[in-house]
C-alpha cells in the first residue's frame, strides 16, 4: 500500500488508553495507510519533551486525545495549531474540549473504539483526497461552491438570468432594463483555522458588454483588461471562521448590457502571495420574480 504520510499521536501515558490507541487510532491509520507511532513506542535518546517536540514538528497529521483534560496532551496540541498542522482532535467526553478549542472540529467517541476508528478513517481519508489540494496558507482548506455544487477546474457555474414581473411596465425595453444576471459564489473553510489570507475575489469574462454597461458606475465597478477581458471584483472578502460559510454575489450586468452572452468565465482568486485562477463554464437559468 502507498505510504500516505506519518501520523504522531498526542494522548495521556495511561493504560486505560492502550486499546483505544492500538485499534481505535493505529489500526485505522494503517488501514488507511498511514505511519503512525506515539512516543512510548520509540527509541530515542536525550529529552521525551524534545522528541515529541521533534516529532510534531515532522509529522503530516497529529492526533490528540483531548480526553481527561490532560494539560500536557493541551500543551502539545497548541504547539502543533502554532506550526499549522493538520490537527484532529478527539475526545470521550465533549465537556472535556475547553472553550479555546470548542471551534475547532473533534471527534467524541463515548469510550467506543467502534465509533472512533469509523469516524477516523473517514477524516484520514479526506486527507488523503485532498493531500495535492493548496493549504490556505496560515488558515485551513477553503472549498468554492456554486449552487450547492463544489466547484472544479473547467467545471460549470450558474448565472442567473432575474427577471422581474411588472404587469404596468408594457414596453419591452424598459422591461428588459429591469432584468439582471448574477452569480453567487460560496466559500467553506473546510480547515481548523480561520481563513484571513483571500483578499479579494473576480469574475473575469470576454468584454462583450455594449457601452452603458462600461460606464455603469452606478453598480458594481467593473475593471477593463487587455485583450480583451473585463474583471468584475466582489470586494473585500471577510474572515471566515472553520467550519464556516461566506457568500459573495457578483452583479454582471442588465441583459440588455451584452452584446451577447458568455459561455466561459475565469475565477480568480487573490491571495497574500498571489493569484490563484479556475477556468470555468458559464450556464444559464432563469429566476422570474413578482
Amino acid at each position: 500500500m502507498k505510504q500516505e504520510g506519518f501520523i504522531f499521536v498526542l494522548m495521556p501515558f495511561d493504560s486505560v488508553f492502550d486499546d483505544i490507541y492500538s485499534f481505535g487510532i493505529k489500526q485505522t491509520a494503517n488501514k488507511c495507510g498511514f505511519y503512525c507511532e506515539r512516543v512510548d513506542e520509540q527509541i530515542f535518546e536525550g529529552s521525551i519533551l524534545t522528541r515529541i517536540y521533534n516529532q510534531i514538528e515532522k509529522a503530516d497529521i497529529i492526533i490528540a486525545d483531548l480526553s481527561n483534560k490532560n494539560p500536557n496532551v493541551f500543551y502539545e496540541t497548541g504547539y502543533a495549531h502554532a506550526l499549522n498542522k493538520n490537527v484532529i482532535l478527539l475526545t470521550q467526553k465533549s465537556e472535556d474540549i475547553p472553550f479555546d478549542l470548542k471551534h475547532y472540529p473533534h471527534i467524541i467517541y463515548k469510550n467506543n473504539i467502534g465509533s472512533l476508528s469509523e469516524s477516523l478513517e473517514l477524516k484520514l481519508n479526506w486527507f488523503k483526497e485532498n493531500e495535492n489540494n493548496e493549504r490556505a496558507d496560515e488558515s485551513g482548506f477553503i472549498e468554492f461552491y456554486n449552487d450547492g455544487k463544489r466547484i472544479k477546474e473547467n467545471g460549470t457555474v450558474t448565472f442567473n438570468i432575474i427577471e422581474h414581473q411588472h404587469p404596468f411596465i408594457e414596453d419591452k425595453e424598459e422591461l428588459e432594463n429591469t432584468n439582471h444576471i448574477s452569480f453567487t459564489l460560496n466559500l467553506y473553510n473546510s480547515g481548523n483555522k480561520i481563513m484571513n489570507t483571500i483578499s479579494d475575489l473576480g469574475v473575469e469574462i470576454e468584454n462583450i458588454f455594449n457601452e452603458s454597461r462600461l460606464n455603469d458606475y452606478e453598480e458594481r465597478e467593473i475593471i477593463q483588461l487587455p485583450d480583451n477581458k473585463i474583471l468584475i471584483p466582489s470586494g473585500y472578502v471577510d474572515l471566515i471562521y472553520p467550519q464556516s460559510w461566506s457568500s459573495h454575489k457578483f452583479y454582471i450586468g442588465t441583459k440588455s448590457q451584452f452584446k451577447e452572452l458568455p459561455n466561459e468565465m475565469l475565477l480568480r482568486i487573490y491571495k497574500e502571495n498571489g493569484v490563484d485562477t479556475i477556468p470555468l463554464n458559464i450556464e444559464y437559468r432563469k429566476v422570474k420574480i413578482e
